[in-house]
């Protein structure tokens, strides 16, 4: 994964975030799971170390 391929992330945020990703109507505490936790999941830890460097590099920290 390259940083070309990465734009900026707010471009993925929702502009209603009380919509999940599948456009259903988040219900407060009864949500099963939250999507971030299933693509956290999902996500190689390889992959995850390499995306938390690169943002860490991105915000200087």
């Amino acid at each position: 994964m390259t940083e070309d391929n990465v734009k900026n992330i707010s471009d993925y945020r929702k502009n209603n975030d009380a919509v999940d990703a599948n456009s259903s109507a988040i219900s407060g505490k009864s949500a099963p799971a939250k999507l971030s936790e299933k693509l956290r999941n999902t996500v190689p830890s390889g992959l995850r170390a390499q995306m938390r460097q690169q943002m860490r590099n991105k915000h200087g920290f």
